[in-house]
């Protein structure tokens, strides 16, 4: 539970540094901030690895108290980078500052 939680706490941060930056915030600073946030994404990674993956009921139950809040979170990720997309603003070091956010787990 926790580790779920703090995953969906990690990427709705990562959704507010882009939608900051797409209703024109600076660049500079949302790459900062996501480089920032992928040591997060690192010692998420880490824990979630000596965890293991949940066994297929705990799988069941995480996603039914977790699915909605996540997919929340994933969305608003996803509208922010439309957006950036739309006005010019995705580039690839931007790309790559979002990518190193995420956790990266075998």
């Amino acid at each position: 539970d926790d580790i779920t939680e703090d995953m969906i706490e990690h990427l709705d941060k990562a959704g507010d540094i882009l939608t900051k930056l797409a209703e024109g915030g600076s660049e500079e600073d949302a790459i900062a901030d996501l480089k920032e946030l992928s040591d997060e994404g690192k010692d998420l990674a880490e824990r979630m690895e000596k965890l293991g993956e949940p066994d297929e009921e705990a799988d069941k139950q995480l996603g039914k108290k977790y699915d909605e809040k996540m997919t929340a979170a994933q969305e608003k990720i996803s509208g922010a980078t439309s957006k950036l997309a739309s006005s010019g603003k995705w580039n690839p070091e931007l790309q790559n500052a979002l990518a190193s956010v995420m956790p990266d787990v075998d």
